[in-house]
């Protein structure tokens, strides 16, 4: 069995060739034989492009590297998936404003502000920065705000959306992709297309948005 039909006969409950094993990676440190170079850099650490939305990493990762990540796992005999999602826009008539405000005897850190002038009215959303030392590979908080980000909800100070007052704003913020978003979109997906039917790896779709989106 290839690692896709292995994956999707457990799903269903069926019995498989052997009992399948699927590793997430979130900054794998890869042993040095399993590692990689690209743009005369050593790619130590493992991720995934389901990571994209709603994480910063601390080091460059694209659909390419996921595929040499699926090739080393299927060369140990440990099945992988490959992870693509929709894009989306903005309003281009929403503009974005980001400032940084100082650590004060109030408030022990750095705050981040981002606000979002939408045609239906401003946006506010503010996040402590607190640097903390995550560990080689580890995802980083970004300098600024973006709307979808895992270290914004522990360390909100206000949330992009805070009451019912703001869903008709918020509408500006999440608009269909446009033209070349949605080009670029097909010529990842015709590459993940290619290479899983070539290597007989599962494809997922993943917004990975979770609690995350219901914060905003």
């Amino acid at each position: 069995m290839k690692s896709r039909e292995r994956l999707l006969v457990a799903i269903k409950g069926e019995k498989p060739d052997h009992i399948p094993l699927y590793c997430v990676v979130f900054g794998f440190t890869a042993p040095k034989h399993l590692r990689w170079t690209q743009n005369n850099r050593e790619v130590i650490h493992w991720y995934a492009m389901r990571l994209e939305h709603i994480h910063t990493l601390p080091e460059p990762w694209d659909i390419k590297q996921d595929f040499k990540r699926v090739n080393r796992w299927l060369s140990l005999g440990i099945d992988d998936v490959l992870d693509v999602s929709v894009p989306w826009s903005m309003h281009p008539g929403v503009q974005i404003r980001d400032w940084r405000e100082p650590p004060s005897d109030k408030e022990t850190y750095t705050l981040l502000h981002r606000e979002y002038n939408t045609p239906a009215g401003l946006l506010r959303h503010t996040v402590r920065q607190t640097r903390e030392n995550q560990g080689a590979g580890w995802v980083i908080q970004p300098e600024k705000v973006p709307l979808f980000e895992d270290f914004n909800i522990p360390r909100a100070v206000e949330h992009a959306v805070s009451g019912p007052e703001d869903l008709p704003k918020l509408r500006y913020l999440l608009q269909n992709p446009t033209s070349e978003e949605l080009i670029k979109y097909k010529e990842r997906m015709d590459q993940v297309k290619r290479f899983a039917a070539e290597q007989g790896v599962l494809v997922q779709g993943w917004s990975a948005f979770g609690m995350d989106g219901m914060e905003k």
